[in-house]
């Protein structure tokens, strides 16, 4: 544990922590009321609320605003315990890793919700969010260009030894 961390066991200030995905879960409350939630539920604790911090981006995503600033007031000893309604608002995948990283400086995180429910629709909105992202990784940011390239040169390489794509194609077997 950090050499300044409070005692966690002593220390009842909270930071509560509420994500959604998208700009539409958002607008539809499915924000508000998490967070409703998290402060009844730190109200019934007699916890203190320091700070109430939301995100509306995927999990995978690690440029959150409201992550970074939790992160920033546990890192400063605002409080001794993060709230979450549930593991995946916090991490998606690394729920361990960041709960680690929160209990280095005196942190422990507590989640309201232990109950399993169906993460499919957002994990498939999160992976269709990746997938961009990816690609753009494995093939280049710029793979439209690098395929236009190629096509240019292969072209090229035809027009120096005097053949047309027609003639290819015409003697091509895989013609569709």
């Amino acid at each position: 544990m950090h050499e300044d961390a409070p005692d966690v066991a002593r220390d009842t200030r909270c930071l509560l922590y509420a994500r959604v995905s998208t700009k539409k879960q958002q607008d539809a409350g499915k924000l508000d009321r998490p967070l409703g939630r998290l402060t009844a539920f730190a109200a019934e604790q007699r916890w203190t609320v320091a700070a109430a911090l939301t995100d509306v981006a995927s999990g995978l995503n690690e440029k959150r605003r409201g992550l970074h600033r939790l992160r920033d007031l546990a890192q400063q000893h605002q409080a001794g315990i993060v709230a979450v309604e549930s593991k995946d608002r916090l991490a998606r995948f690394e729920f361990t890793d960041r709960e680690s990283s929160l209990h280095a400086f005196g942190v422990r995180v507590v989640v309201m919700e232990h109950t399993v429910k169906d993460e499919q629709p957002e994990l498939v909105e999160d992976l269709t969010a990746m997938t961009p992202s990816l690609s753009a990784r494995i093939y280049g940011k710029r793979g439209g260009k690098k395929m236009g390239s190629t096509v240019r040169q292969a072209m090229a390489t035809l027009a120096q030894e005097g053949r047309t794509c027609q003639t290819v194609a015409s003697s091509c077997s895989c013609r569709g």
